[in-house]
């Protein structure tokens, strides 16, 4: 029995677009774009995080239908918290009275620990309610159910998939493979059996080795990368030495190698005064900035996050990856689908992808000196730049188009639908 186009596509997935998205979710909204074209009815299930967004609206041909969840009050009071404190800080600057001692810091920190705990797990709840009724009444339109992270969302997918009849299936975008869920979790055990029995998708051969060493079936596990959009922008290198690091820092300073870039910032700085490394992403924060400081480093500059990463990657000299988990890097794909150069850790997900010295450059994750030497030699020979950004953009083409991925997709629908993919 093959998919009904009249049917439902659901993507499942926490964070969607207009929120500030990372790498899950730009692939979330790439492939459910290219399901409309091809004619399918695709529906994104995601949660309403702002007031201000609609419960139901269109982004293009796709529908996206948002569930409630209580940090969409959350943030409306702190708003109007952060609007009174800021009245409060102003008249005080005007007043010659002294400030009241602060609370200790440790005191603060506890308390933000509890009520973070405690808002996740109340969010968590509220969405499981809303897609788990949606579905239940929707079920007998619902062709596949697609969810885009392996967290907790994933258990309740196989939950879904188990108790209602629907077809369901996770991809795994992060190494090592199934994440432990964290604090503030509810149902932390069942949902954690719930995601292993769905099939995967897996980024790469490597987190699909990891998949099946955790005990998923090897059968139940397929090799489909993310949707890259092949852009028609042309490169316009910066006048001056421009690096140029994207990312989501919030996913801690040691896993994206950041103390080893800003450890070989410092001597490439020194031997290239006129270069500048910009810092681009959610989670370019304070500790980033003190981390680069500690190093005295020149020349960062810190943008944090930015819809459009296209004008910055174009303009950039080379893109450097120095993390020390990824399980496939958008970053990385869309810097070589430009045709500019990379370097990157030579851990698996980015070996993967970056061919040493035939479509990026390699370096061990650990040695910030050979990641100073492979951004250096770049800098010093626009040649070598041309000739890795050309055969960069030429492998994007011709593994990682949308077009060929959402094909590759389909076929997965397929199979799984007609029962040939045990599981759900």
């Amino acid at each position: 029995m093959s998919l009904n186009k009249s049917d439902y596509i659901c993507m499942l997935i926490y964070h969607y677009w207009p929120d500030k998205v990372g790498g899950a979710e730009q692939s979330c909204r790439r492939l459910a774009a290219g399901l409309a074209e091809h004619g399918y009815k695709c529906i994104v299930l995601t949660a309403r995080t702002n007031l201000l967004y609609s419960r139901i609206e269109k982004d293009g041909n796709v529908t996206i239908r948002r569930f409630f969840v209580p940090e969409a009050w959350v943030a409306v009071l702190r708003s109007i918290v952060g609007f009174f404190q800021s009245s409060k800080t102003q008249s005080n600057d005007h007043s010659n009275s002294p400030s009241r001692p602060k609370e200790p810091l440790r005191k603060t920190i506890g308390l933000d620990v509890i009520l973070s705990r405690l808002l996740k797990y109340w969010n968590s709840l509220f969405f499981m309610s809303g897609v788990s009724m949606w579905c239940f009444w929707h079920r007998k339109r619902i062709s596949i159910l697609h969810v885009h992270t392996s967290d907790w969302i994933a258990g309740v997918a196989g939950w879904l998939c188990h108790w209602h009849g629907i077809h369901a299936l996770c991809k795994e975008s992060t190494f090592p493979a199934l994440p432990e869920y964290t604090q503030g979790i509810p149902f932390r055990s069942a949902l954690n059996m719930w995601r292993k029995r769905l099939p995967f998708i897996a980024q790469n051969p490597n987190v699909k080795e990891d998949l099946v060493a955790k005990g998923i079936r090897q059968d139940c596990v397929f090799v489909i990368p993310n949707p890259i959009p092949i852009c028609g922008i042309e490169r316009h290198e910066h006048q001056s030495p421009f690096v140029l690091w994207i990312g989501n820092a919030s996913q801690g300073i040691d896993t994206k190698g950041l103390d080893v870039l800003a450890s070989s910032w410092e001597r490439i700085k020194h031997e290239c005064p006129s270069a500048t490394l910009a810092l681009l992403g959610a989670g370019v924060d304070d500790k980033v900035h003190s981390l680069f400081d500690s190093q005295n480093s020149n020349g960062v500059e810190f943008f944090g996050y930015v819809d459009d990463v296209n004008i910055w990657i174009k303009r950039a000299w080379v893109v450097v990856l120095p993390s020390r988990r990824e399980g496939m890097s958008n970053a990385l794909l869309e810097s070589m689908a430009l045709g500019v150069p990379v370097v990157a850790s030579n851990i698996p997900g980015n070996k993967y992808i970056v061919k040493h010295d035939i479509t990026g450059r390699l370096f061990s994750s650990e040695d910030s000196s050979s990641l100073t030497q492979e951004v250096l030699k770049l800098i010093d020979s626009p040649d070598e730049r041309k000739r890795l950004g050309d055969s960069a953009q030429q492998y994007v083409v011709d593994h990682y188009d949308k077009s060929s991925v959402v094909l590759k997709t389909i076929a997965c629908y397929e199979s799984l639908h007609k029962g040939s993919i045990p599981g759900c």
